[in-house]
């Protein structure tokens, strides 16, 4: 019919009515949205952390609004949705509560919160992203392609923790990772070495799976980095490969090499741990709180021997350290 030709044609010439992120388009939850970026301008800033292939923009790009339904994680999603090499940024509220980005203005822009380009196990190159977000407040969402590359897809959101059991572990790597445990369960087992508080049980857990860069301490810390009390565990594979702990079949479970509670230091009952790693194998972590704690934080991996300016080994260099540091000089 010509209805249909008239839409094929506006779809394909016209440009799309969200190419800047004042006029972003808002998304529902679950539901996903059909998009096209062939003909949208670029209008978001280029990001160090959007550097991917020599690639720090994000090409021809459309923008989306999308209010939190939960405190957990939201999962930005084009993956198997679109027909060419996508590109994912979400951006949280400000110092003052806007949303998108001014470059050279950080105090009235928005503040990235990832960016994401070839996900793991997402066909055609798409993109998944995976941010801790928190319910009521509004993200702008920024799609587009590496490398100049546009289409047509879909982008669909969904709100809740994503990494509550064991098998469903986030991979992450050195560095900074942010993470919620709000509205998760308690997966994993008890262990008499997390014993702490009259409690050996690490409540409201999420998990992630690091593969080791160095052989020697690798040092995990959400030490003053989290908004409750925090507890850490660390699991090398098993006897048999086991990846996650089976406490009922040890010889197929993962080993627990270590766990800690309030580590001396470190502000708001958080936790810093060191084990030893060997590198290439891949370990599990799992995150959580002790009672009822839940909460928001930052989980920091450092692989390799400590830092000599981290005087208090809670995996920070800070202000703490310099008054060690001062109180040896003076006294």
């Amino acid at each position: 019919s010509w209805d249909s030709v008239c839409v094929s044609l506006a779809w394909a010439n016209c440009a799309p009515e969200t190419d800047v992120c004042s006029g972003s388009i808002a998304l529902t939850t679950n539901i996903p949205y059909a998009f096209n970026t062939a003909n949208a301008a670029t209008e978001g800033p280029t990001h160090g952390a959007c550097l991917i292939d020599g690639d720090n923009q994000i090409h021809k790009d459309i923008w989306f609004s999308w209010t939190a339904t939960c405190s957990g994680y939201a999962s930005v999603s084009t993956c198997g949705l679109a027909e060419f090499d996508t590109k994912l940024a979400i951006y949280g509220p400000g110092f003052f509560g806007g949303s998108c980005p001014i470059p050279g203005n950080p105090v009235l822009s928005g503040i990235l919160l990832g960016c994401n380009d070839d996900a793991d196990g997402c066909a055609l190159f798409t993109s998944r992203l995976l941010v801790p977000v928190d319910e009521g407040s509004t993200y702008r969402i920024r799609v587009g392609g590496a490398n100049g590359s546009s289409g047509v897809g879909s982008i669909v959101v969904q709100c809740g923790i994503f990494n509550d059991t064991c098998v469903e572990a986030l991979e992450i790597t050195d560095g900074t990772t942010p993470y919620s445990t709000v509205g998760a369960s308690s997966d994993g087992p008890a262990h008499t070495a997390c014993d702490a508080s009259g409690t050996n049980q690490i409540e409201q857990d999420i998990w992630f799976k690091y593969t080791a860069t160095c052989s020697g301490p690798l040092t995990l810390s959400s030490c003053g980095a989290a908004d409750f009390d925090t507890r850490l565990a660390v699991y090398r594979p098993g006897f048999l490969g086991g990846s996650c702990p089976n406490p009922e079949n040890p010889l197929f479970g993962a080993v627990l090499i270590g766990c800690a509670d309030d580590t001396a230091g470190c502000a708001g009952s958080t936790t810093s741990l060191t084990v030893d790693v060997d590198a290439g194998t891949t370990y599990r972590i799992r995150v959580g709180g002790t009672g009822d704690a839940e909460g928001q934080g930052t989980l920091t991996l450092e692989c390799g021997a400590a830092c000599p300016g981290d005087l208090d080994g809670n995996g920070h260099v800070d202000g703490s350290d310099l008054g060690q540091l001062l109180s040896c000089l003076l006294y």
